[in-house]
């Protein structure tokens, strides 16, 4: 490979020698197989080309200054090519056939016809140098079809599916209406099992990534229905929340949403069955994206009025949709935003107002007592899933959960399965080594998990107070999870977070009612803050509340 540098210092002229010359290597026709979309369809290498040299002995060329790229194309000018930065010091890419096929197909690949692949590597020194390049290898290659016509938004599993997306055109860009709850974490998977999260930068909150190192997704401040655009092209996406719905026409009101069925309802009382025609709008709608970030509070999310019509919605004008009542009477007109398009009704009676949730979940036999006198609580409504701390001891026959107060219905572990699934009169769950561990239980899952892969809680400790973010180790009482720490207080103005076993990535939020709660806070100090001076902080984990007293 050639590549020449130079620059001036001191006014002496440095020149960059050139690297090895790229010299590819791979395997020939490639046949994919959707039966084994995990075995390997191409392995590709390619010599070590790193090595740099200087005209002065004593100048030497920082390791990862040439950046190698593989680029595949279904044409030998590489006009448009699907193009992977490889890592410093990787000189191999292999793709499985799901792998091969996702990123072919994006290419314009026809299924079950062989055509040509051409492959190659790209080097350069610098983003002002002309990159270098390797032999190309032309390969034969048979696709097999996938549809990209819609995409899947998971929970952190991985796996539950928490929502739809849609492409009707296949072109890498989804839309689609979705419920979640502020700062809900989520990924999105399309058909070819490509997995995409947030891009690993702090501050690029909207920028896509479907690297090995990205973060989850996370929603806006917003709770609730929003309607988003995810452009897997570009490599962003958008959250255009939906606080509010208006109807106009020949009825007027507000409607309510439910997020559980995803559908927006107003009940009203018809007094007759004729037609009616009525428009649907939200004029308080956000638009978050890259330039405006994800917090509200930052005042730079767009409002951006929205408008219902037969087929998604417009940021134009509203469409004039026409209705029949099927009753005189009490009568509810819903915008269902479950599938692909909305669709509208009006359906006789009243509507159902949306679960509500307990704060709480009860667990009991943990201790071998079921005194109702234990709990997690609720760390994330979409999911309906319970954190807390529970005490496992004398746990003699396992334990379960329990959704009301002396109710004895139990929801403990499924006896169909191994994994660590919940039933409703199920068996009781096993308990671990006694101990103290952090328990989540999720009864929109309907599984539950230990937090910290299964490890006991071994310390706690309190950050965030005066905004320095040290950290200081909390004392445990006689009292199993409550613990005391003294502080000295000049202020918390991003609340304060409980570290469990001195991790950042495992913690409890202060929240404004002077509950704790897993891996989320609120802003501003904590209850119990009057003036600066020295505080006990006292935590209960197992019951998810703080005090703060001077």
């Amino acid at each position: 490979m050639l590549a020449l540098v130079s620059c001036n210092k001191d006014g002496d002229l440095v020149t960059v020698g050139r690297g090895d010359a790229l010299t590819l290597d791979g395997s020939n026709n490639i046949v994919l197989d959707p039966s084994n979309a995990t075995g390997l369809a191409l392995t590709l290498h390619w010599n070590d080309n790193h090595q740099l040299s200087t005209n002065y002995v004593d100048v030497l060329v920082p390791d990862g200054t040439i950046s190698n790229r593989l680029q595949i194309s279904r044409t030998a000018d590489f006009a448009s090519c699907y193009t992977l930065e490889m890592n410093n010091g990787v000189y191999q890419k292999q793709f499985t056939n799901a792998e091969l096929n996702g990123e072919l197909t994006k290419l314009g690949y026809e299924p079950n016809k062989q055509e040509p692949m051409y492959v190659r590597v790209t080097s350069t020194t610098g983003p002002n140098i002309e990159p270098q390049c390797s032999n190309v290898m032309e390969f034969q290659v048979m696709t097999y079809h996938i549809d990209y016509t819609y995409g899947t938004a998971v929970a952190t599993d991985k796996t539950t599916p928490i929502g739809t997306l849609y492409s009707p055109t296949e072109d890498g860009i989804y839309t689609g209406f979705m419920s979640l709850g502020a700062w809900s974490n989520w990924w999105f998977v399309e058909n070819d099992g490509t997995v995409w999260g947030n891009n690993d930068v702090t501050g690029k909150a909207f920028e896509l990534s479907n690297s090995s190192t990205a973060w989850n997704l996370w929603s806006s401040a917003h709770n609730g229905c929003r309607y988003v655009t995810f452009n897997t092209k570009q490599k962003f996406w958008t959250d255009l929340s939906i606080p509010t719905v208006k109807v106009s026409g020949d009825l007027e009101g507000d409607m309510t949403y439910n997020k559980e069925t995803m559908q927006w309802t107003m009940t009203y009382t018809a007094e007759s069955t004729s037609p009616v025609t009525v428009k649907f709008s939200s004029p308080d709608s956000k638009l978050y994206n890259v330039a405006s970030g994800d917090n509200e509070q930052n005042g730079e999310a767009e409002t951006k009025p929205l408008y219902f019509t037969s087929t998604g919605i417009s940021t134009s004008e509203a469409e004039g949709i026409t209705l029949s009542a099927p009753q005189t009477g009490d009568c509810t007109v819903t915008i269902d935003l479950s599938g692909e398009t909305p669709a509208y009704s009006i359906e006789a009676g009243a509507a159902e107002g949306p679960e509500e949730l307990s704060q709480i979940l009860y667990v009991l036999g943990n201790d071998n007592e079921y005194k109702y006198d234990q709990w997690i609580r609720l760390s994330d409504e979409d999911s309906k899933t319970y954190t807390g701390a529970v005490v496992i001891k004398n746990c003699k026959w396992g334990y379960y959960f329990s959704k009301e107060l002396n109710d004895w219905t139990a929801i403990n572990q499924d006896p169909e399965t191994a994994d660590k699934k919940l039933k409703v009169g199920g068996d009781n769950i096993p308990a671990p080594a006694e101990g103290l561990y952090v328990v989540s239980a999720s009864l929109g899952w309907m599984s539950y998990w230990y937090e910290m892969d299964g490890a006991a809680i071994t310390s706690v400790s309190c950050t965030g107070y005066n905004d320095a973010w040290t950290v200081t180790e909390m004392t445990a009482t006689e009292t199993p999870g409550v613990y005391v720490a003294t502080i000295n207080f000049t202020g918390a103005p991003w609340g304060m977070q409980i570290l469990i076993n001195g991790s950042w990535d495992y913690w409890f939020g202060t929240r404004a009612d002077g509950t704790l709660t897993w891996n989320f806070k609120d802003n501003g100090n904590p209850v119990g803050i009057d003036g600066n001076g020295t505080y006990t902080l006292t935590v209960d984990i197992c019951h998810g509340t703080y005090s703060l007293t001077k």
